[in-house]
């Protein structure tokens, strides 16, 4: 590799090192900002049912509160392979997320695993990034 392109190469990597170093502050300072939502959300909806409320609008805030019930599912996993068949069997697909574990996935066919017909690997290339 000649000097020019190791300079151009060093460069491109000092600009990577920035944007990986730059989305780390983003994502903690997201990450902060989502754990006040969450304490905020809390007081609010502790607030509102001491008063007795369910609603309200703050023309200040620019903001409608609002405190309802929601149904989430949830599943005991010693019945995930039978909740799984059903799904299948009764065409509700839409109940799964339809994504496979690529690590999980590369292991199994890295110790001889053979795949299902359907599912398959592709290779793509990447550039993988290690802070040193």
């Amino acid at each position: 590799m000649s000097t020019r392109e190791q300079t151009r190469l060093g460069q491109l990597a000092l600009q990577m090192r920035a944007i990986l170093d730059g989305i780390d502050r983003v994502n903690a300072e997201l990450k902060g900002l989502k754990e006040n939502k969450e304490s905020l959300s809390r007081q609010i909806q502790q607030e509102m049912e001491e008063a007795g409320i369910d609603s309200v609008k703050n023309n200040e805030a620019g903001l409608t509160l609002s405190v309802k019930d929601e149904l989430v599912p949830s599943y005991d996993p010693e019945h995930f392979d039978g909740i799984f068949r059903w799904c299948a069997d009764t065409g509700r697909h839409d109940f799964i997320q339809r994504r496979m574990s690529g690590a999980k996935v590369r292991e199994f066919v890295e110790n001889g695993g053979e795949l299902p017909v359907g599912l398959t690997l592709t290779p793509i290339t990447k550039v993988a990034f290690r802070r040193s």
